[in-house]
């Protein structure tokens, strides 16, 4: 009786941090649709259409900034297990020079006083807050994110309702720049003594070299996520391009739930590095096409009754097609990134992006809005072909090698 009592407070432990991890892995796109939702039910969807714009240079701007730290100190905390909170913190300096550069572009732009502040609270916020992922992922620490987020949205929240009666768009973009900056301070407050313990004689400028495949490789593939937006934001009103931003954010999420499901096996199975064989493959797929099919569709629903969006039911095929090549291409990105062939990734999206770039414009001329997801379609198969080619290519030549 005992036993079987052990086994079920540790099953519920098990599902308990697994919950937690799973919040703590998706507390970014649970959060961020408050804002346009903000901005919708309190004015209207003009505003947030208006607003998108920031995001989309935001979102260049973080991976700049990042430079490939994440994936870089994911391979430094595991070779130096004894100089984790030394990798961390030279990693955070480093890169100061390049928030640097951006802050000085914002002081002398031509920007509203309040546009470059809040751009400045902005960038800022998403250099510190970025910086921590790797730390938390390995300390297993699951609480701070999430405690951090919330406080960050509460305060971003408090100042727009604040200045509701008078609400424009440079003040939506501050409350967003002053909710991230709060949730940046926040991580700062709960990890000072990694500052503390980690030590740095001077900032390392070769750390730009060494981390530049990584770099390459993370802003290849948000250039095949943003491409269509360029020409969405740049040939449709205020309401389309907020409505395109919200359906196409929670499509970016969807596709990311193929990895979720390889990192629970990769827990579960204990190895240093995800095994990718056929068996994982077949799992990815089978699963990850469940989980896609009931998110895609509870993410119709959300943007028809929650946000109020008239979406057709082209969208729903559109973001299925959109979705699906995550399940196959997954596991064949770990498998390369195992290797640290990074740049053949890289020309894999670059590939799809080019291909993007040169038919985007053709896709929205001919069907509106939904050709953005179009092209969206056409970047995510042809990166799912590529891969998948240099895949089969590698088995090949490993099979050619054991039979010589």
């Amino acid at each position: 009786m005992e036993i079987v009592e052990k086994k079920h407070v540790l099953t519920q432990k098990r599902a308990a941090a697994v919950a937690l991890e799973a919040l703590r892995s998706f507390s970014g796109p649970i959060f961020q649709p408050i804002w346009p939702l903000l901005a919708i039910y309190t004015m209207d969807i003009e505003l947030w259409g208006k607003a998108v714009d920031v995001w989309f240079f935001a979102s260049l701007a973080s991976i700049i900034l990042s430079w490939g730290s994440n994936q870089y100190l994911q391979k430094r905390f595991s070779s130096f297990p004894n100089k984790v909170y030394d990798s961390f913190v030279e990693s955070f300096y480093s890169r100061w020079p390049l928030l640097l550069i951006f802050l000085i572009f914002l002081a002398f732009s031509p920007y509203n006083p309040i546009i470059c502040v809040s751009y400045i609270l902005l960038f800022t916020g998403k250099y510190i807050n970025q910086s921590f992922e790797t730390l938390y992922v390995y300390e297993k620490n699951d609480w701070k994110p999430i405690l951090a987020n919330v406080i960050g949205l509460a305060v971003g929240i408090t100042y727009y309702f604040f200045k509701l009666e008078e609400m424009q768009l440079v003040y939506l973009i501050f409350a967003i720049g002053f909710s991230e900056i709060s949730k940046s301070a926040v991580h700062l407050i709960l990890n000072y003594k990694v500052f503390l313990k980690g030590k740095v004689d001077k900032i390392n400028l070769e750390m730009y070299l060494i981390t530049y495949n990584f770099f390459i490789y993370s802003f290849s593939i948000i250039l095949i996520l943003t491409i269509d937006r360029f020409f969405v934001y740049t040939n449709f009103d205020a309401a389309d391009k907020a409505m395109y931003q919200i359906y196409m954010n929670f499509m970016v999420f969807v596709i990311s739930l193929p990895n979720f499901i390889t990192q629970y096996y990769h827990k579960r199975d204990k190895r240093s590095k995800i095994k990718v064989d056929n068996s994982l493959r077949m799992k990815v797929l089978l699963l990850g096409l469940l989980l896609i099919a009931l998110a895609i569709f509870a993410s119709y629903l959300i943007c028809i009754y929650i946000f109020m969006l008239p979406i057709s039911n082209a969208f729903l095929a559109a973001g299925l097609l959109f979705a699906f090549p995550s399940t196959l291409y997954t596991p064949l990105v770990i498998y390369f990134y195992n290797k640290n062939n990074h740049g053949l990734l890289s020309r894999c999206a670059a590939g799809a992006a080019i291909t993007m770039l040169a038919s985007c414009g053709f896709f929205i001329k001919s069907f509106g809005l939904i050709g953005g997801i179009y092209c969206c379609i056409l970047g995510q198969w042809i990166f799912m072909f590529l891969v998948t080619i240099f895949y089969e290519q590698d088995q090949i030549s490993k099979k050619i090698k054991l039979i010589k």
